[in-house]
């Protein structure tokens, strides 16, 4: 427990990053799926994009606290076997 508490403080700038980009998600998300005024296609094409973009993000704080340059070296990281 004291390890995580000791990286949320190192990477503050990191952790606001994702919260930021989770938080205009969910809101796009309440704004779409109460207001009803889009096609459901349009709004699960425009949901599924920003889930894909909030992977992304994810993935790139992932490879910048393992010190890794890039999406594709990330990716391949992530999946690496052990």
């Amino acid at each position: 427990m004291k390890n995580i508490k000791q990286t949320l403080q190192n990477n503050k700038s990191k952790i606001l990053f994702l919260v930021g980009i989770n938080l205009f998600i969910l809101l796009a998300n309440l704004i779409l799926w109460f207001e009803n005024t889009l096609a459901i296609e349009a709004t699960v094409a425009f949901l599924s994009f920003l889930t894909i973009i909030d992977l992304i993000a994810i993935l790139q704080v992932y490879g910048e606290y393992h010190g890794i340059e890039g999406f594709l070296p990330a990716v391949k990281h992530l999946f690496k076997r052990k």
